[in-house]
């Protein structure tokens, strides 16, 4: 079985731009390189939250199975909101078997969450939901559930991933997590995790 494991990752471009400069030379020089500078520091964030990733599959591949509490915990202890403030939230997504979605969602009723339900319907060529996802605040909370091999941005970077066993990030996407007020484009950067076959 594949497992598809992801972290959700909310970036802002910011480059600043003087409309009202005289020197529209200099104005040029001055967007080049701020935009230079903002290129170069996604790079090196992105690259650190691969490795942030890496760390996630590294629990996985060690403990084989891991809880909702576990990965809570791991997530906690990364102190998001200090050391990683471009990310939304950290989350596994689960590979599930059309005949086992009702399973999963009785699983995840069983641990608290009661509204959680895989969806959007339908038969793909996977079926995936976001099993966990941390920190588990209101935002994180709307999107558990979400089959995110359904959308088509998605999928491509989840197949990519999954094909490649390499971390793949997708085009600009609307977070689930965003509300109808000051939406903010997203990307999603997924590093598959697979399950081990059992020895013997």
């Amino acid at each position: 079985m594949v497992l598809i494991f992801l972290a959700g990752c909310a970036i802002a471009a910011m480059a600043a731009w003087d409309a009202h400069s005289a020197n529209r030379a200099a104005a040029k020089i001055s967007f080049d390189s701020i935009a230079d500078k903002v290129v170069t520091a996604i790079r090196e964030n992105m690259d650190t939250y691969e490795q942030v990733l890496r760390g996630g599959v590294a629990l996985f591949d060690a403990m084989g199975e891991v809880s909702r509490q576990q990965w809570a915990i791991y997530v906690d202890a990364l102190d998001l909101s200090t050391n990683y403030s471009g990310i939304q939230g950290i989350g596994y997504v689960a590979v599930v078997d059309p005949q086992g979605i009702s399973k999963l969602e009785e699983r995840a009723h069983s641990e608290g969450l009661s509204e959680f339900k895989v969806h959007p319907p339908g038969n793909r060529e996977l079926n995936t939901a976001i099993l966990y996802l941390e920190p588990m605040d209101w935002r994180n909370r709307r999107a558990l559930g979400y089959d995110m091999y359904a959308e088509d941005v998605r999928r491509v970077a989840m197949r990519r991933a999954w094909k490649t066993e390499n971390p793949s990030l997708s085009r600009a996407v609307t977070l689930l997590q965003e509300t109808g007020e000051s939406v903010q484009k997203g990307v999603v950067l997924f590093l598959p995790v697979f399950s081990k076959e059992p020895a013997g």
